[in-house]
């Protein structure tokens, strides 16, 4: 399935070098040197690997009371995110954008999967999460003041972060409005401090004011939105800000059980208004990438893809949001996210077209990742 139209070639062969695809053409040119490595994916549809676009390497929506576990010491949360990160490729995440760990142990599983110690997707990383000391971020630490926040970014990069994250809300609405828990000041030095040293900002924010300080501010791209109005949801679209949908948090009643016992009722009760935003987000043609938020292993991606479909939106839109979508907000466009000549070789292999049955992606039979076979 090839470019970024998903566009269907039958008996295709995708010669790989050196990680990258050389060249696609007809199986029967393919040249038949046995000093090839030939992988048979002739029962096979191959597509890009899919983009998790919003995760956190320690958080494990699986376990109860999950958001509570991330006070856990750092070796058990250092051994979660290592078997995290080992069921998450096989599958077929080939690439993950991490939005925040505890003590830079996303940046340490980035180098060791880069120098080849250790099997994994390719990491785009945020390290310590920015909040408030008030506010919500069970994976961010909290920073008060510009200049707090200021030595707080620039630590970040020093450590080697692609990303600065940080929280202005938390997760549920509320009567008297949703509140931002940063100051406008406060996000306005984030993101100015983040731009004048290269990196782009991202923020978890679902609604409020927040939202509208945050796109004033010159923010890079919004995590959730659950609960952003119609006049919020235009300005989105008529800004180059982007959106990374995690839907399953709010559709898949597992994941609302799993949360500590006080937040299970109102995340209940907001679960219908933050469905009524997301098929008002798919409506307005917003593009948007695809993240699972703390949700690991085989048919993850494809449970989010499915909530998608059942807020309206199309399987192609699914797909892109889960690809080609994820690359462009990990800043790898032209590098992953599609089956093109020159692109990373990021592929994976599904017995069924998953343009007719997207439950095929929660069995990935084959996986490549920047041309290593790691399943197959």
């Amino acid at each position: 399935m090839c470019g970024k139209d998903f566009q269907v070639k039958k008996d295709m062969a995708v010669m790989i070098e050196d990680g990258i695809i050389r060249e696609i053409m007809p199986y029967e040119h393919a040249p038949q040197d046995h000093g090839l490595q030939l992988i048979d994916g002739s029962a096979l549809f191959l597509l890009p690997g899919l983009i998790d676009a919003h995760n956190h390497l320690s958080l494990d929506a699986s376990l109860p009371a999950y958001l509570e576990k991330m006070a856990d010491p750092l070796p058990a949360l250092v051994l979660r995110a290592a078997k995290n990160i080992e069921k998450d490729v096989l599958a077929g995440v080939t690439t993950m954008r991490c939005l925040g760990d505890k003590e830079y142990l996303d940046v340490h599983c980035r180098n060791f999967i880069n120098s080849g110690f250790y099997k994994g997707p390719r990491l785009v990383l945020s390290g310590k999460g920015i909040r408030s000391s008030a506010g919500h971020g069970f994976v961010g630490y909290s920073f008060d003041g510009p200049e707090a926040i200021r030595l707080a970014v620039r630590e970040n990069i020093r450590q080697g972060a692609d990303i600065v994250k940080f929280f202005v809300t938390g997760t549920l609405p509320s009567k008297a409005g949703m509140t931002c828990f940063l100051s406008r000041e406060e996000i306005e030095m984030i993101v100015s401090e983040a731009k004048r040293m290269g990196r782009p900002t991202a923020v978890h924010c679902v609604g409020g004011v927040g939202f509208d300080w945050c796109m004033d501010a010159g923010v890079d791209v919004i995590e959730h939105g659950y609960f952003i109005t119609e006049k919020q949801i235009d300005r989105l679209s008529g800004s180059s800000v982007r959106l990374v949908m995690t839907p399953g948090f709010y559709m898949v009643d597992q994941r609302i059980q799993a949360m500590p016992g006080p937040l299970v009722g109102p995340h209940r009760e907001a679960a219908e208004m933050a469905r009524s935003t997301m098929e008002a987000i798919i409506r307005s043609g917003i593009p948007y990438a695809l993240g699972t938020d703390g949700v690991h292993g085989s048919g993850a991606m494809a449970a989010e893809m499915a909530c998608l479909a059942a807020l309206g939106a199309s399987t192609p839109a699914a797909l892109s949001a889960a690809t080609n979508c994820g690359a462009e907000v990990c800043g790898l466009e032209g590098i992953t996210g599609s089956i093109e000549i020159g692109m990373s070789a990021d592929l994976i292999g599904v017995e069924a077209n998953p343009l007719e049955n997207m439950d095929t992606l929660a069995d990935i039979r084959c996986v490549i990742a920047r041309g290593e076979v790691l399943k197959a």
